[in-house]
């Protein structure tokens, strides 16, 4: 099992939490050991179909859907 945590000066970013099975308890360990890399910022992250249940069931909560900006150039 794993994860991928990615910090900015403004927050953790969560990704990529796997394992044989990710339920709440596994994403759980994985939030807790981000919000241990992101030394008090605030955890964050996007996830989609199980994993969003997993998160979910942990406590994180939906605030929107996902935005992604093409540039013109």
């Amino acid at each position: 099992a794993g994860c991928i945590a990615n910090r900015s000066e403004a927050c953790v970013g969560l990704s990529n939490v796997f394992g044989e099975t990710v339920d709440a308890q596994l994403f759980a360990v994985a939030a807790r050991l981000t919000a241990d890399f992101g030394e008090g910022r605030t955890v964050v992250g996007y996830e989609a179909s199980d994993t969003l249940d997993a998160a979910l069931g942990c406590g994180f909560r939906a605030v929107g859907g996902l935005r992604v900006w093409v540039s013109s150039t």
